[in-house]
């Protein structure tokens, strides 16, 4: 593919690099600052901070590779090739990345703009009047440059939907199915499920039924209601909230008291601990996809 000079890397970054190679003996990031990787994954995970979580997720693949941060970066700037002589953008076949000044006066058949735009501010038109012009303009700029399809994330989306009513026009958005929908749709329903089975404290526990478990506790391909289709981060977050929701030195000594016989017992110690291997096993398997 095709792409524009390698950005410049956030000043934290390198923060984190040193951190991590023993160089620095803290990480400071916007207000907090961490002493251990592991306070810093919990952090990017209760905060969601997607950001942050990509980074760490190449950590496995840096220390395989003997490689820093920059180095990684400047391998992806390497990989790409750069325009020949004589040849044109719009000429070029294959996938082009590309800023939005770069491809100005260009069009192409399908354009993918990603959610690095002022979306909610230009949405909302919070701002000055002079910075809301030139950020609509570079919208403006952005779309335009397809000539058949234009793909927008999710923001993208509603921005769009927000300017059309400000301006009384009709944009017709056709959203795009999403193959993981009912996954997901089964992880909310178990969150909710496990956020009143922890609000009903005084319930008794008379059958194992009584207890939101997740679902493909016979091994399949989802199990424990993964896909490893999803987005890394996102698989990532809901194994951990797993391990952390059925972990045995957590579960038992927390509604333990509310199990009303020792056989019933026996019985969720048994599933909290054949969840916790199923979990350990997936963990295993998603590192080495890291690797």
């Amino acid at each position: 593919g095709l792409h524009p000079p390698s950005p410049k890397l956030k000043p934290w970054v390198y923060d984190l690099e040193n951190f991590l190679a023993g160089i620095s003996p803290s990480f400071k990031y916007k207000s907090e600052e961490f002493q251990s990787l592991v306070d810093i994954q919990e952090y990017a995970i209760d905060e969601g901070d997607t950001i942050l979580m990509r980074y760490i997720m190449l950590l496995p693949f840096l220390e395989s590779n003997s490689m820093s941060i920059r180095e990684f970066f400047q391998g992806i700037g390497s990989t790409f090739q750069k325009l020949r002589p004589g040849e044109l953008l719009e000429d070029y076949d294959g996938v082009i990345l590309s800023t939005v000044h770069k491809a100005k006066g260009l069009e192409f058949p399908s354009v993918l703009l990603y959610s690095d735009f002022k979306y909610d501010m230009i949405a909302k038109g919070a701002t000055s009047e002079s910075i809301l012009i030139d950020e609509v303009n570079i919208l403006y700029v952005a779309t335009t440059r397809a000539k058949e399809r234009l793909y927008l994330t999710s923001e993208g989306s509603e921005c769009f939907d927000k300017l059309s009513e400000r301006a009384g026009v009709n944009i017709s958005l056709s959203p795009i199915a999403n193959p993981l929908e009912n996954v997901y749709k089964t992880q909310d329903n178990l969150f909710e499920q496990w956020e009143q089975f922890q609000s009903k404290k005084d319930d008794s526990i008379t059958s194992m039924n009584d207890i939101p478990w997740p679902p493909g506790l016979d091994g399949d391909k989802n199990s424990l209601g993964l896909d490893r289709r999803m987005e890394e981060t996102r698989y990532r977050v809901y194994l951990r909230k797993l391990r952390l929701m059925y972990h045995p030195d957590k579960f038992l000594p927390k509604f333990g008291v509310r199990i009303v016989s020792i056989e019933l017992k026996v019985q969720v110690k048994e599933r909290i601990q054949k969840i916790t291997q199923l979990c350990n096993i997936l963990h295993q398997e998603e590192r080495g996809w890291a690797a």
